[in-house]
């Protein structure tokens, strides 16, 4: 199987890149605790057709539950932040991507730095082109659910006997190490402007951080769905053999 018992709703977070799209396929259960299920990189340039296609391909995809459920992809988040190249935008094009899909539990979203944000704001209607549909945009508080990420690696590194439990970060046994340097990349700094402590996330110089990019994303999928954990236990205590999103 894919996903353990524990395991009950599964997001999905995307970065975008000016060559390529990451996402991370993440389970969560009761009290938040998650397992890394799947990570992909998807090479091409998003200002062409192909990429977004295979994207297409892994948000439909299915995975094998414990209980002998199918689960599928409940909520994905994609970063729409981006560059021009050759005057095309990377963030319309993401918004191309996204629009009318709402319906498929695909989210435009956009990080903004800021101490006390919460994880998921109230959508933004953005317009996506002068003629198109307007997508609705969500803001996602990334100082923050960096934040609840870092502080939840490090009790999961931390505990000597736990195994499990609430906010417990599970990963594959075959994730390779350059998974890990992103996803730990970002340090929490304090440096001091006019004699008050201001804190910011600071990462080496050159060093990438798509993996941290990608859980903070999926953090923010489950955040909008906001499932009711106790009743989706509920359902994979009885099987039917039926795809569950």
């Amino acid at each position: 199987y894919d996903v353990p018992m524990g395991g009950l709703s599964l997001t999905a977070g995307i970065d975008m890149q000016m060559d390529r799209l990451e996402c991370e396929v993440v389970a969560c259960g009761v009290a938040e605790e998650s397992w890394s299920v799947a990570y992909y990189v998807l090479w091409g340039d998003p200002l062409e057709q192909d990429v977004w296609d295979d994207l297409d391909d892994v948000l439909a995809g299915t995975y094998q539950h414990e209980s002998g459920a199918v689960l599928s992809i409940s909520s994905a988040v994609l970063d729409t932040g981006g560059t021009k190249k050759q005057g095309q935008s990377y963030t319309q094009a993401a918004y191309d991507y996204a629009k009318g899909k709402t319906g498929r539990r695909l989210f435009a979203g956009k990080g903004v730095g800021g101490w006390g944000r919460p994880i998921v704001e109230k959508p933004q209607r953005k317009q996506s082109g002068k003629k198109a549909r307007k997508v609705d945009l969500f803001l996602v508080g990334v100082d923050e659910a960096k934040l609840v990420v870092m502080r939840r690696l490090a009790a999961t590194v931390g505990a000597d006997t736990r195994t499990s439990g609430p906010g417990y970060c599970h990963t594959p046994s075959d994730r390779d190490a350059e998974w890990y340097r992103q996803l730990t990349a970002e340090k929490l700094l304090t440096h001091y402007v006019k004699g008050q402590p201001v804190r910011t996330w600071s990462k080496p110089d050159r060093a990438r951080n798509e993996a941290l990019d990608c859980r903070v994303y999926a953090y923010a999928a489950l955040k909008i769905m906001n499932p009711s954990f106790k009743r989706l236990a509920e359902r994979f205590a009885n099987p039917d053999g039926d795809t569950v999103a």
